[in-house]
């Protein structure tokens, strides 16, 4: 009884490591979550030394960017985040993110786009109005 029991546990710790360990076909980060090591081309709005200091500053983006993590998991939470910001200052932008592999930087490329703003209206000289509900962007 004793050694099926302990041929069972192994069998288990077999399963689990095959279920844990990432698929061999898929790419894996192997530098450190340096933010220094992104590679920005197309940021105006935004100073790429205020993006690279929200994201050391980021817990979620160390855990998914971190040495032995899946590549792509990495990539779309940079053009998650990254697309969050923007779409914040009222722009909606379109990132793309890749990995240089002969530099080892990851490269994004940003579309900005237009910026919409929302403030006060003021309306002068009418004597008549009708309440238009705008949709938001």
């Amino acid at each position: 009884m004793l050694r099926h029991v302990t041929t069972s546990a192994a069998i288990l710790l077999c399963l689990a490591i095959a279920i844990a360990a990432p698929h061999p076909a898929e790419q894996l980060l192997t530098d450190s979550t340096d933010p220094g090591r992104l590679v920005f081309d197309g940021v105006r709005y935004f100073k790429e030394s205020s993006i690279r200091k929200a994201l050391s500053e980021d817990l979620q983006y160390h855990l998914l960017c971190q040495p032995e993590q899946p590549l792509q998991a990495c990539l779309d939470y940079l053009s998650k985040a990254l697309t969050s910001g923007y779409a914040h200052a009222g722009m909606r932008a379109t990132l793309h993110a890749e990995l240089n592999a002969a530099t080892g930087q990851i490269h994004i490329r940003v579309g900005e786009g237009t910026q919409y703003r929302a403030g006060k209206v003021v309306v002068k000289g009418t004597t008549q109005w009708c309440a238009i509900r705008a949709p938001a962007p």
